[in-house]
């Protein structure tokens, strides 16, 4: 157990996320955002410039850059803080790094822009290495697996050592709760969070609002806060070491009570 459960802030500067599309989507709204994370006890913000929502359509790479350069830029000049950005394509990640970005969160795992690998070879950024099956767009079609666990768990591990042969130390692994799992395939794998956090890579539990509360207890995204913190409970308890959030407040509330519970057993 770590000391410190780092707190991931999300913003989507998106207009059609599942959860907040279209509420953060300019630079005074993001700025404050930031600021009101970071009042809450964010370690990291996680920009995302695309939907990856089930069922989402791609957008292009210059919407895509339009969208987040100027909000790392205004948060790496305006914020300390740790900035990740929430992007699968390689020049993407490439301009943010140039900005000074300091986590590139990967939904692919590095697997669909080939020329990834390279650009993080080349500046060396902590990576966060996510297991999807199939793609936003189709993912949650009836996803299919012999053993859930065992698929997802050796995707990531081939996919850090992937990444460690090419010189990144700092890897985080995310068993991509939601992308391209059932139900129960994402209870499962919430359960084995341990064996993956025994790799001897930090896993981070990407829970927030996420459908695997709706369908369990029926309720829209903005109503899936107390199932929220139930799962961060949950994760952090089975060895998650970074939680990503909507919810910073409530969810550093959270992490604190777990935290001292667990100093007192």
């Amino acid at each position: 157990m770590s000391n410190h459960i780092k707190i991931m802030g999300i913003l989507n500067v998106t207009p059609d996320s599942f959860s907040d599309g279209g509420c953060f989507n300019s630079l005074d709204k993001a700025r404050f955002r930031v600021e009101s994370m970071i009042n809450e006890g964010a370690d990291i913000i996680d920009v995302g410039g695309e939907s990856t929502r089930p069922g989402s359509d791609r957008i292009s790479l210059e919407m895509e850059l339009e969208r987040v350069v100027p909000v790392v830029e205004m948060i790496k000049k305006e914020f300390s803080i740790s900035v990740s950005i929430d992007t699968y394509k390689s020049k993407v990640a490439l301009e943010c790094l140039k900005i000074g970005v300091d986590i590139i969160n990967d939904i692919s795992g590095f697997s669909f822009d080939p020329d990834m690998i390279h650009v993080v070879s080349q500046f060396k950024p902590t990576c966060i290495v996510m297991h999807m099956k199939g793609t936003p767009e189709n993912m949650q079609l009836s996803p299919q697996y012999d053993d859930v666990f065992i698929e997802v768990h050796n995707f990531l591990l081939k996919q850090a050592d992937l990444l460690k042969n090419h010189g990144i130390k700092n890897i985080i692994l995310d068993p991509g709760f939601g992308f391209g799992k059932s139900l129960d395939d994402n209870y499962i794998l919430l359960k084995k969070i341990k064996q993956l956090s025994d790799s001897g890579y930090a896993v981070l539990a990407g829970i927030s609002r996420k459908s695997m509360i709706g369908k369990v207890y029926q309720s829209e995204p903005a109503d899936r806060l107390p199932g929220t913190v139930a799962l961060h409970t949950i994760a952090i308890l089975n060895g998650a070491t970074i939680i990503r959030v909507h919810d910073v407040k409530e969810a550093v509330q959270g992490v604190r009570v777990v935290q001292k519970y667990l100093e007192c057993i």
